[in-house]
């Protein structure tokens, strides 16, 4: 029972630094960004479309492939901001475990491991954070490649203007 009461305690606090999150974007208005459905197409253009986009289509495009390398990168804050408070976490409640484990020979890494095994609720966070980090993995590199290509679409754009 202990075990549960500790779980919900957990997600009602990481759910509480969720909010903290949501409000902050709110406050400097990146809340409105939404996920971006439309950058496929533009991904994956055929050399017979770019050639016949018109400099607006161009613009569009860029437009589409910024905001969402805007949207990601938020995404991408928001996990990296989880991952950070539950680290913190889990060194919270191993701490005094780690204090006990002084006369023990063994690298921290190591003492931190045991502790995190031996630590229902620090278990749990280190699997969220083993979950976050793989879409981590998955995510980072895209906001920067998403804005080299809105700004490939931009060059587009302009080589199109100077050709009318």
């Amino acid at each position: 029972m202990s075990g549960e009461i500790e779980s919900k305690t957990l997600n009602e606090r990481r759910a509480r630094v969720e909010r903290l999150i949501t409000e902050y974007c709110e406050k400097v208005s990146l809340s409105k960004l939404q996920p971006v459905n439309e950058v496929e197409p533009y991904l994956n253009a055929s050399p017979s479309l770019l050639k016949n986009m018109t400099p607006e289509d161009c613009g569009i495009a860029a437009v589409v492939l910024a905001r969402a390398a805007s949207y990601i990168q938020l995404e991408i804050n928001r996990t990296q901001a989880d991952i950070n408070w539950c680290e913190k976490y889990i060194t919270y409640l191993i701490s005094s475990a780690i204090l006990n484990m002084q006369h023990v020979y063994a690298t921290q890494e190591y003492k931190r491991c045991v502790a995190i095994q031996n630590n229902d609720v620090a278990k749990e966070l280190d699997t969220i954070i083993n979950a976050a980090r793989i879409k981590l993995d998955t995510l980072m590199f895209l906001p920067s490649y998403l804005k080299e290509e809105a700004q490939t679409f931009l060059a587009l754009q302009q080589t199109k203007r100077i050709q009318k």
